[in-house]
């Protein structure tokens, strides 16, 4: 008898572990395998309730995981964007570099805004095109957004306490997806 339950649940381990989209190497972190899943990586708030579909989308220094490993060569011997220089710039030199997304997200803001201070404090470029979409979207003050989240907000707990009839968590994994969207098209 017990070597029938050891084996049934050997077998939903792995169906468990087969249906994990983390484990399969693909998705946005969802699936039965979703992970701690805070902004961009970094664990949720304490007493934050997180569900499969919370999970936010992997990203260091504002370019996806999925396309750090893509390192482009040139005549053999220079080596442009690997991943060791691309961890080391900061989301203002990322933003400076990629025009089509600062163009982007310039429309998203204000008319006027300048774009590098307005990038300046956030830990990472997808964080902050994140909270552009969000400023955009749901008509909240940019700066309002921006200083909520550099206190320490995760970007659902800003939108909640600036917009209290929206629900934080659905719009902040909307803009968490085209930010990650813009990013891996630059």
């Amino acid at each position: 008898m017990n070597k029938r339950f050891v084996s049934i649940g050997f077998s939903l381990a792995g169906l468990m572990l087969a249906a994990s989209t983390d484990v399969l190497g693909g998705g946005m972190g969802g699936g039965m395998g979703g992970g701690m899943g805070g902004v961009y990586g970094r664990p949720a708030p304490a007493g934050t309730q997180r569900g499969p579909l919370d999970a936010a989308p992997i990203e260091r220094d504002g370019i996806p995981e999925r396309s750090k490993g893509a390192s482009t060569e040139r005549q053999g011997t220079e080596r442009q964007d690997t991943p060791q220089s691309a961890a080391s710039k900061t989301p203002s030199e990322l933003l400076q570099q990629n025009t089509r997304l600062s163009e982007n997200v310039a429309k998203l803001l204000p008319a006027g805004t300048d774009l590098q201070s307005a990038v300046s404090g956030f830990k990472s470029l997808g964080e902050f095109v994140a909270a552009a979409h969000v400023s955009s979207n749901l008509g909240i003050p940019f700066a309002d957004l921006k200083a909520k989240m550099l206190a320490g907000e995760s970007l659902g707990g800003a939108i909640q306490a600036l917009r209290p009839e929206a629900d934080g968590l659905i719009e902040a994994r909307k803009a968490r997806a085209r930010a990650e969207d813009e990013l891996s098209k630059g």
